[in-house]
């Protein structure tokens, strides 16, 4: 290849260069006949975007794949720069970009870049440029691929955001639980030192917690316990009366109240 400035040469002779760029063909064996890519079909048939900017950032090819991004006329667009397709906010960017691969040579790969497309949407592009060299080594453009990301790209987005509300909903959830178990202490310990006797049963009848005051009024030992114990098998739960007032609650499911219970301790 000569040294012949790519801004000058025609459309031929980029997609010549473009096909210089890569192996020399490849041979399909097994057939009676090898087979040879054509390279310069491969580029226009492409899915990506491929594109050469000159060493100013002037778009002087692209294949096929670009009107299906960006609408164009060939004779309209060509000569125009790349910052013309990308949003303001990542022309600073995409200049460091390119200024990295025509200055310094720099390889770059899998870098993600935002445009709109020709109907206005954003879209998300995974970009790859390589420098180009003239005969002589010096670089007299760059050589781009662009891989349409937008599907995937908002997909991720949508799943970071939904895993940053679940954090935070665990946060929450912990942060109340704590709270929870902040409030339970300071009940527990209200219920263990009030003295008013304070017990729970389930709806058989058997006693699933009580508090020392309970004990002191049920006639035994705070070194004992009552729970596990089916209270209505008592003679003297029943003899009070709290049987009915139990069997009521039980059944109506509404608060009962009792004054001037005579109990016997069991």
């Amino acid at each position: 290849m000569d040294t012949k400035p790519i801004e000058s040469m025609s459309k031929e002779e980029l997609l010549k260069f473009i096909e210089e760029c890569r192996p020399d063909g490849l041979i399909l064996t097994g057939t009676d006949t090898g087979f040879r890519v054509n390279y310069r079909s491969l580029v226009e048939a492409a899915s990506d975007i491929i594109f050469v900017l000159d060493t100013k950032g002037n778009v002087i090819y692209r294949n096929s794949a670009w009107g299906q991004i960006f609408y164009y006329k060939e004779e309209e667009e060509l000569g125009k720069h790349f910052a013309s397709y990308i949003p303001q906010l990542e022309v600073k960017r995409a200049n460091t970009v390119f200024n990295m691969v025509v200055n310094e040579g720099t390889e770059i790969t899998n870098e993600i870049m935002k445009t709109i497309d020709r109907n206005g949407k954003t879209a998300y592009f995974m970009i790859n440029f390589s420098p180009i060299r003239d005969s002589g080594g010096k670089i007299n453009g760059v050589f781009g691929i662009m891989r349409n990301i937008t599907d995937r790209h908002l997909m991720e987005k949508k799943l970071r955001e939904n895993t940053r509300r679940l954090e935070e909903k665990v946060k929450e959830q912990l942060s109340q639980a704590e709270e929870l178990k902040q409030i339970q202490a300071i009940n527990e310990d209200i219920i263990n030192n009030v003295p008013i006797g304070i017990f729970s049963m389930d709806p058989t009848g058997i006693m699933l917690s009580e508090n020392p005051a309970l004990k002191r009024f049920m006639g035994h030992p705070q070194n004992e316990t009552r729970i596990g114990v089916n209270l209505m098998q008592y003679e003297g739960f029943k003899d009070s009366g709290l049987d009915r007032a139990f069997e009521e609650v039980v059944e109506k499911k509404k608060p009962v109240t009792m004054r001037n219970v005579k109990y016997v301790p069991i």
